[in-house]
């Protein structure tokens, strides 16, 4: 038996075995080393028109998750607030929080209300409220509009100032100034619109998608 032979078959085998292992250990590594991570990915610059709010006043159990976070933080006093923000108060009363939008509208998030800022474009600002919903809004001018999107109701307002609850399956608006335009769909599933202007209590049913107007 030729013993050397054997010998060289089995280096061989080992061999070419062993190098590819060796050659992707070490393309993975300079790989590795090449490539920088970096944060600027994940938090580019908003465009200048998007707008920027700033948390004034704040309660107890308040929290936020920022458009690239993956869980709620709590909120502090002097935070910044822009793009795909989540903002959650606790059911307790004194959960509240002030987002000042400097050129545009002053929110208070009272308690038991989620809501993302869906929206911060200075022409076409949404806030999306997604649980609960106790909201105070105020224009900071005549002319400044945003919107407010729950349940099945879209509301954009202008020049406003006011309250938006939802109770359930009851949105209810207290529009104490300014006006709002209301969109939805009716139980045929065609498109209403509705101007409205303060002061008015409006009563939206999302179950039965009817609109109520009373005085205020």
């Amino acid at each position: 038996m030729n013993f050397k032979f054997i010998f060289l078959v089995i280096l061989t085998l080992v061999l070419g075995s062993i190098i590819p292992l060796i050659y992707r250990h070490q393309k993975i590594l300079n790989i590795n080393q090449s490539f920088v991570s970096s944060i600027s990915l994940y938090q580019r610059n908003l465009p200048s028109d998007w707008l920027v709010g700033t948390v004034t006043d704040i309660g107890s159990s308040v929290q936020i998750e920022t458009r690239y976070g993956t869980k709620f933080e709590d909120l502090t006093i002097g935070t910044t607030i822009s793009l795909g923000e989540d903002i959650k108060t606790d059911f307790q009363d004194n959960s509240s929080v002030v987002i000042n939008f400097p050129d545009l509208a002053k929110f208070n998030i009272n308690s038991n209300t989620r809501l993302n800022f869906t929206n911060t474009n200075s022409d076409n600002f949404l806030i999306s409220l997604n649980r609960g919903g106790n909201l105070d809004f105020e224009a900071l001018s005549n002319s400044n509009q945003f919107s407010i999107t729950s349940l099945h109701l879209l509301s954009q307002f202008i020049g406003a100032t006011g309250n938006f609850t939802i109770d359930s399956d009851i949105i209810t608006i207290k529009l104490t100034q300014g006006s709002v335009k209301l969109g939805y769909n009716d139980s045929d599933i065609k498109t209403q619109i509705v101007d409205v202007t303060g002061p008015k209590k409006i009563i939206f049913n999302d179950t039965k998608r009817t609109v109520k107007l009373k005085n205020l």
